[in-house]
């Protein structure tokens, strides 16, 4: 799941460049900002790799990363002189096309601006490309804001926002991207503030899973996430992740392709209220009527809360759920307090008023052991947390009202 919430940041941060590219000479509807120089980047070394060139040619090109040229003529006379293949023709448009500083170009029915309050106003079928990084947006209505003390640009669309790179895509109704610096230079280094806010039918698709909100913050220099519902059950918030895509955040397009796909693929799926999803912890944390599911194990839990903790490799290894907890799988349900999903030892852990309901066995205690593996049966407490097992003759000795769902 961080690793989700990973991918949500390499989307957003796309957004980035928009702001940057606010244009110094403001245009008419379909004018462009010319090339002003080349550069290779991680970010073009990545896109060509997307595009399907061999891993000679790239680690050719990476001799060339962060140099600028500014001269077209002196960047292609620099590619003819890499010790590699020649570059085809086709190969030879895409570096030029990945590598342009040309960063942003926006057409739109309307244009205006206010150059000593530093805004730029774009209205009515607001359409946006950034070359480079293979990024397209449109949007009903966009402002750009600079602020020259302290340094500040705040880029703001309003009105069926929409943005795709590759096959990443999000939209919501309302966005507000801002960044700040300490000073008067655009350096990252003095970089001090940089946040995304995302509010009504926000909705967010990667190839590792897909995200649902009412409302979104992005933290980017904390790499800090909040996520909001509506105060409906229908409008919960909903994340999903693929694991195995999670466990693979390398993996090229057709892999992402073929797991995407795959109905066997493990996956996550978990509603609630609120979320904050942090990734330097490794951490997701889910409250309000929380409900997750897990496939293809068909596990199901509800909670009002519910925390889920990555390794630094960024695969799942605990989650936690809190109050009012109830587990429900193939063959069996469980109620407790509190309980513990351990992906290590493949245990469940439950704490509390504990009971559990599986097959002709009914047991309770304050501290009950599981395998995660229905069919394994049960693993006992210690001995300060005894076991009452009640083996039931017949259904209509179970306990009532003893489901999940």
């Amino acid at each position: 799941m961080p690793e989700f919430h990973r991918s949500l940041f390499a989307l957003f941060v796309l957004v980035t460049f928009v702001a940057v590219a606010a244009p110094e000479v403001l245009a008419q509807k379909r004018t462009r900002l010319a090339v002003e120089s080349f550069q290779i980047t991680t970010s073009t070394l990545q896109n060509l790799r997307r595009e399907g060139f061999p891993e000679s040619l790239l680690s050719a090109l990476g001799i060339l990363k962060d140099r600028r040229f500014l001269a077209k003529n002196a960047f292609v006379v620099a590619l003819g002189a890499l010790s590699t293949t020649a570059q085809n023709p086709d190969e030879t448009e895409l570096i030029l096309h990945y590598a342009g500083t040309e960063r942003l170009r926006i057409e739109a029915d309307e244009f205006s601006s206010d150059l000593n309050a530093g805004e730029a106003m774009f209205r009515g079928n607001v359409h946006g490309w950034v070359a480079r990084e293979n990024l397209e947006f449109t949007t009903l209505k966009l402002r750009i804001n600079r602020q020259q003390e302290p340094l500040r640009e705040r880029l703001t669309g309003e009105g069926v926002v929409w943005f795709r790179q590759w096959n990443r895509e999000l939209n919501a109704d309302y966005m507000v991207f801002e960044r700040g610096w300490q000073g008067k230079r655009r350096d990252s280094e003095f970089l001090n503030e940089q946040t995304l806010q995302l509010e009504g039918n926000v909705r967010v698709t990667v190839p590792q899973g897909s995200l649902r909100a009412h409302k979104f913050f992005a933290d980017f220099l904390h790499h800090r996430t909040e996520l909001e519902g509506l105060p409906t059950p229908e409008g919960r918030l909903r994340v999903e992740a693929n694991l195995d895509l999670v466990a693979l955040p390398e993996a090229d397009e057709a892999a992402e392709l073929r797991l995407a796909g795959d109905p066997n693929a493990q996956r996550i799926i978990v509603q609630a209220y609120r979320a904050v999803l942090d990734a330097d912890k490794g951490e997701a944390v889910f409250e309000g009527q929380v409900e997750m599911e897990r496939t293809p194990e068909e596990m199901f839990v509800r909670a009002e809360r519910i925390s889920l903790h990555a390794d630094k490799a960024q695969r799942l290894q605990l989650a936690r759920a809190e109050q009012d907890v109830c587990l429900q799988q193939p063959g069996r349900v469980a109620r407790a307090k509190r309980a513990s999903f351990d992906e290590l030892t493949k245990m469940i852990v439950l704490e509390g008023d504990a009971e559990v309901l599986s097959g002709q066995y009914y047991l309770r205690g304050n501290l009950i052991n599981l395998f995660l593996d229905v069919n394994r049966g049960f693993a006992q407490g210690d001995e300060t947390a005894p076991i009452e097992v009640t083996i039931l003759m017949n259904e209509s000795d179970a306990p009532t009202s003893f489901s999940c769902r």
